[in-house]
């Protein structure tokens, strides 16, 4: 009869986490992943069916817990400049632990399924800011608006943070 191993996938991914953030993308190997687990690299396989899905699985497990404190952030924010700075500082925090594994991370799928993450990303996003938007006299999708250009602010040092929140102000003013 085969073992049971609990939580065998978080600790799959305790384990590559480390191996990947140290070493990099490329370096990441599923043999020393299995061998840190004490599994088969075929059990590993089971639970993550190549590298880059092992890699996703690490930076997904990451993203929900930045998510949960940014949203946990703007529930308690006590105006919309606070609430766009927690998912700036979260979303750059993430990306900053991160960026150096994307530059080797093959993303399969094709534009398509980039689009609909970036979509995904921006509903996430946007559900952080809605509770803070009920608030104040903040026009239709604009929590969508702010999002997507909170993600424009940290992935492009051209538009500065500053200006968003001055433009966002304008736009949502409280009541």
């Amino acid at each position: 009869m085969p073992k049971r191993i609990e939580n065998l996938q978080e600790n799959i991914l305790r384990q590559a986490k480390p191996l990947m953030l140290e070493s990099g993308y490329e370096a990441l190997a599923m043999r020393d992943v299995a061998a840190r687990c004490g599994i088969a690299v075929g059990t590993l396989y089971n639970y993550f069916p190549s590298k880059e899905a092992l890699a996703g699985g690490v930076m997904l497990e990451d993203w929900w817990g930045v998510l949960a404190q940014m949203k946990a952030e703007c529930a308690a924010a006590p105006g919309l400049a606070q609430a766009l700075t927690s998912l700036y500082e979260g979303v750059m925090r993430f990306s900053a632990q991160y960026r150096g594994i994307w530059a080797g991370y093959g993303f399969a799928g094709g534009d398509m399924d980039y689009a609909r993450r970036h979509r995904l990303l921006v509903r996430q996003l946007a559900g952080c800011l809605a509770p803070v938007l009920e608030k104040q006299a903040a026009p239709p999708q604009a929590e969508l608006l702010l999002a997507e250009n909170v993600l424009i602010c940290a992935g492009c040092s051209e538009v500065e943070f500053a200006s968003l929140l001055a433009a966002a102000q304008r736009l949502c003013p409280p009541e």
